[in-house]
């Protein structure tokens, strides 16, 4: 009898170490898998971190090196003491690339000329707007437009986004002051290099993996450089309150708030 029990006993305990083993095992797996989930997940975010991070190294070198077409040619007009109208001519023939707008622009009057325009019929009308009464947008277009003019842009700013009158599309500009002889004298003058936000956006090339991947350039305000297809609103701010709860909508002026900070008004 006591023999009777004892087995029953003992099969009890065996089917019990074995479910405990079971579901420890099947405990074991999922928590692995899980962990394995998570740890792929994290290496595919890192990964595409890294590629929009060359994304950025992309642009900051291309606007560096229109920036630095726009140096060159500052400094040769410059020691050449060149007229208003010899320097359009000048820049007429050095710009050769058709998808890039040379400007001079009069920082007293905003009146300004584009190099892209024949003889006589250079003048436009595309930076009046940002003199007088300004939107909050209008006064950042002007800002940067007078930081470039008194060279304390910093490495990374552009002008923009604005709409040119050569193509309508938008686009940003890199400048830089300089000097033309007028009359018995000289005037300073602030000569921009425009590059369509189209042109900008052909820089990027995305790995195949990341075909939906929607990438864009906002300025420090959230105002939109270029702005990527889905995100339609006025600026990031504004993207993020829509579709955002009010603790998100938080989050995002805090993190407006602190980029302000660290970059400057």
């Amino acid at each position: 009898m006591n023999s009777g029990r004892k087995a029953k006993l003992y099969k009890i305990i065996l089917v019990l170490c074995n479910v405990f083993l079971i579901t420890a095992a099947v405990a074991g797996s999922v928590i692995y898998a899980n962990n394995v989930r998570a740890s792929q997940v994290e290496t595919k975010a890192l990964d595409f971190i890294s590629t929009v991070e060359s994304m950025k190294s992309v642009s900051q070198n291309y606007l560096d090196s229109e920036r630095g077409y726009v140096e060159n040619w500052a400094a040769y007009i410059n020691e050449q003491q060149m007229t208003l109208p010899e320097a359009l001519e000048f820049l007429r023939n050095i710009n050769t690339n058709p998808a890039r707008f040379i400007h001079i622009v009069d920082m007293d009057t905003f009146d300004a000329w584009t190099a892209s325009y024949p003889p006589g019929k250079e003048q436009i009308d595309t930076y009046h707007q940002y003199q007088g009464e300004l939107t909050e947008w209008e006064q950042a277009v002007a800002d940067s437009m007078m930081e470039a003019y008194n060279g304390t842009a910093s490495q990374f700013q552009m002008v923009g986004r604005y709409q040119l009158e050569e193509t309508l599309a938008p686009a940003v500009s890199v400048g830089i002051r300089i000097t033309l002889k007028s009359g018995n004298g000289t005037k300073d003058y602030l000569m921009l290099r425009a590059i369509p936000a189209e042109v900008l956006k052909k820089t990027w090339v995305f790995p195949a993996e990341y075909q939906s991947a929607e990438v864009g350039i906002m300025t420090k305000r959230g105002d939109y450089v270029i702005q990527s297809s889905t995100m339609k609103s006025l600026s990031f701010p504004e993207y993020i309150r829509g579709v955002s709860s009010k603790k998100g909508w938080n989050a995002c002026r805090a993190l407006c708030g602190s980029v302000r900070g660290r970059c400057g008004s």
